[in-house]
């Protein structure tokens, strides 16, 4: 066969690319076939230790650990410390992965991820002194990043089944505990400051964002239902805030500003709740909702004030504003259907509404109250 002019540089062109084409997918395909573990490890400076044990196929760590032996912003000697296991990759076509970067002093980061895991990812940074880190994962998708700039960090995580993920902010002494055993689940934690939190997810396709900043700030979060949804946000010092959710569909936004406690229990199905405690201090809400399809909204602006919401039926709706001091209010809906209202500014005042107690519903209660020493106690059975 002749090949002449353009017509054989086109031959010789496409001749070149298909055997590189034909190089790549073999190479690729030898890639997702045989082993590829790879490891690499670089100290510089005193006490650092650095372990990686890893077994079978597509496994890949990394560990930086920077300890100067002069002093760096109060740092001498640093004693880092990081461990890695990976103890197999059977079946996966994608490699596990970590990376461990570390500078200051008395770091440590310990890494296990275990077999048949496929598409795990585990990244952590660590600046300064005293940062401690525990990361397990088991199962495959999971997806782990922590981030620590400061002192006296402290960060434990741990994952199982499928699809998890988790990513962890933290600046300054934190403390952060995040355990997920269920499928799908996602956190997302920043931490400025002195802050501790502690997240549960043994439920499916459940949500966690946070962000705490200043001192004293807690954050505890359990998430037992499925497809549940959980944010937070605390400001200045002292606020707590506290979520179950054992249902499934719920919504839940807490904001709190300074020394403020907040909980929401959501045993129902498809259940919305919000807190939000604004400039005031001292104050207390609490939102119960174990029937379904409940809308409940707790606002306060004031000092010790104190709300609570209680929702046993379903499709109920209960909204209490409170701005002064020392007030109260209380809403109890054991029925379907029924509309709550209270609003209340200044000191000393106190509200009550029970509606549908003996099975009626579609009440409506409205509250308005501004001044001093008031009472509203409205009953609808």
């Amino acid at each position: 066969m002749k090949v002449k002019g353009k017509k054989k540089i086109n031959f010789f062109l496409t001749l070149l690319f298909a055997t590189l084409l034909f190089s790549f997918s073999q190479a690729w395909a030898l890639f997702l076939v045989l082993p590829e573990n790879h490891a690499y490890i670089f100290q510089d400076g005193a006490n650092d230790n650095a372990t990686i044990i890893q077994e079978n196929n597509f496994n890949l760590a990394n560990i930086y650990q920077y300890s100067l032996t002069v002093p760096v912003l109060g740092v001498l000697n640093s004693g880092n410390n990081a461990t890695v296991k990976q103890l197999g990759n059977a079946g996966s076509l994608f490699p596990n992965s970590v990376t461990v970067y570390q500078y200051g002093a008395a770091n440590q980061a310990q890494v296990v991820q275990s077999t048949n895991a496929n598409g795990n990812l585990v990244e952590i940074t660590q600046i300064f002194q005293k940062n401690i880190v525990n990361v397990t994962q088991e199962g495959t998708s999971g997806i782990v990043n922590i981030y620590q700039v400061g002192s006296l960090n402290n960060a434990t995580t741990y994952q199982t089944n499928i699809k998890n993920e988790i990513i962890l902010k933290e600046v300054g002494t934190n403390q952060a505990i995040i355990s997920q055993t269920g499928a799908s689940n996602f956190v997302n934690a920043s931490q400025w400051g002195s802050n501790y939190i502690n997240v549960s997810q043994s439920g499916n396709n459940n949500n966690v964002k946070s962000s705490q900043w200043w001192q004293g700030n807690t954050i505890n979060i359990t998430q037992s239902g499925n497809y549940n949804n959980a944010s937070v946000n605390q400001w200045w010092g002292g606020n707590n805030a506290k979520i179950s959710q054992g249902g499934d569909y719920n919504q839940v936004s807490i904001t709190q500003w300074s020394a403020n406690n907040a909980i929401v229990d959501q045993p129902g199905l498809g259940n919305t709740a919000e807190i939000s405690q604004y400039i005031g201090i001292s104050n207390k809400a609490y939102i119960y909702q174990e029937g379904d399809y409940n809308n409940a909204t707790i606002s306060q602006e004031g000092w010790d004030g104190v709300a609570s919401i209680l929702q046993t039926g379903s499709k109920n709706l209960a909204n209490i504003s409170q701005s002064g001091k020392t007030n109260y209010a209380s809403v109890e809906q054991y029925t379907d259907d029924n509309i709550s209202e209270i609003s209340q500014i200044s000191a000393d005042n106190q509200a009550t509404v029970v509606q549908g107690e003996n099975g009626n519903g579609g009440y409506y209660a409205k509250v308005y109250q501004s001044g001093l020493e008031n009472k509203a106690i409205i009953n609808q059975y």
